[in-house]
């Protein structure tokens, strides 16, 4: 079985971004204590502000299929309706990559200031 990432990227309505933010923030212990959840997190937009982004790993889908439709959800969704623009992007990933190769390990990443810099071989 596979796991499934999911990233959603939503941008608040004016003047709701602090709102979006706490509503995004009372799933996250909830989920993560989801049967099938293995990440949730929610992260704001340092580019762009009131974007917001939910980054979640599942076992599987039918594992993240419950959880959307877990009663909570519902709650969820209508706050939304209210706080966040109508245009979502929701991205699904499967992994591509194994786990210890990570660019690091491959001589590709170097600090650079106070973060990391990577660069693509020509």
């Amino acid at each position: 079985m596979e796991n499934l990432t999911n990233i959603t990227i939503l941008r608040a309505r004016p003047g709701l971004s602090e709102a979006l933010g706490c509503a995004l923030e009372r799933l996250v212990a909830p989920c993560r204590a989801a049967m099938g959840c293995l990440q949730y997190r929610v992260h704001r937009s340092q580019d762009e502000v009131g974007v917001w982004c939910i980054y979640e790993t599942w076992r599987s889908r039918a594992d993240l299929r419950d959880n959307l439709r877990h009663a909570r959800m519902d709650g969820y969704f209508h706050l939304l309706r209210h706080l966040a623009e109508p245009e979502v992007e929701l991205l699904t990933f499967s992994e591509a990559s194994p786990l210890r190769a990570a660019a690091n390990d491959t001589g590709l990443a170097r600090r650079s200031g106070s973060g990391v810099r990577a660069d693509l071989p020509a």
